[in-house]
């Protein structure tokens, strides 16, 4: 285990004494912890006996357990974001705080002049992570998988993992959520080779969302993103159509990026 793993918890001070035994010349202090150390930082507690007592300390001993594992989790994805800003020390200030909020929606390193230019512009939902960076991290896994000649099973499953990460990684917020259950669904749709509308996929994400979380409802932070959304797949195509009958001379992609806008 010792060789396999990078961490490993121990639930009790006794089981931490056996794994020591066990391991000998091999345990790793570095990678061996009691299990609450996340939650209680030099207390050195056990993790209480979810048996012992009555309905109600086995729930108790349930939430402790959920918290501290939410601990672990926000713990390993903080590190992650942190060694991603770090690489981007080599690059001048500005392009260095802005990096990080493209890919990952992480603003901290951003200059107040920065921030105040890209207000000024109206490109701050640039750093707002959303189906943009969803369909770009899912079509590049999708077409790496691809060209391995997958099992559709497979290319699903792989999309998956690294989707539920990706959530993970720029942290759960409601447009987040929302692009990536409308990814999913359209992911399905792709792998199953049917052209699934648009508004389909967005409403199967908006009631799985509330449906997890029917408080997303007073969120309006997901009720713009769906607004949002909604807006380019409905308003795009027709003023996109509208404008080449009146001005059939403008550049496609100039008309294109005018629709887009304005949705």
């Amino acid at each position: 285990d010792f060789e396999h793993y990078d961490l490993i918890y121990a639930m009790g001070n006794d089981v931490m004494d056996d794994i020591k035994e066990i391991g000998g010349a091999r345990f790793d202090s570095k990678k061996t912890f009691l299990f609450l150390e996340e939650l209680f930082p030099g207390e050195s507690k056990d993790v209480p006996d979810p048996w012992y007592g009555n309905e109600d300390g086995y729930i108790e001993v349930y939430d402790l357990i959920e918290k501290n594992c939410d601990v672990i989790v926000n713990k390993y994805f903080n590190n992650l974001r942190n060694r991603f800003t770090d690489s981007t020390k080599f690059m001048n200030k500005e392009s260095a705080g802005l990096l990080p909020g493209l890919i990952l929606g992480d603003t901290r390193n951003q200059s107040k002049k920065l921030k105040s230019d890209m207000q000024i512009s109206g490109l701050t939902h640039l750093t707002a992570v959303s189906g943009g960076n969803i369909a770009i991290l899912l079509l590049a896994i999708l077409w790496v998988s691809k060209k391995m000649h997958l099992k559709l099973r497979t290319l699903f499953i792989i999309n998956l993992v690294f989707l539920i990460q990706f959530i993970f990684l720029v942290r759960a917020e409601p447009s987040v959520i929302r692009a990536g259950l409308m990814g999913l669904v359209t992911l399905l749709a792709v792998l199953r080779g049917t052209r699934r509308h648009g508004i389909n996929a967005l409403s199967i994400a908006i009631c799985i969302s509330l449906l997890l979380d029917p408080f997303l409802s007073n969120s309006w932070g997901f009720c713009l993103s769906v607004f949002a959304t909604g807006g380019l797949l409905i308003l795009t195509n027709p003023i996109i159509n509208f404008a080449f009958s009146k001005f059939p001379y403008l550049n496609e992609k100039f008309i294109a990026a005018i629709a887009v806008a304005l949705s």
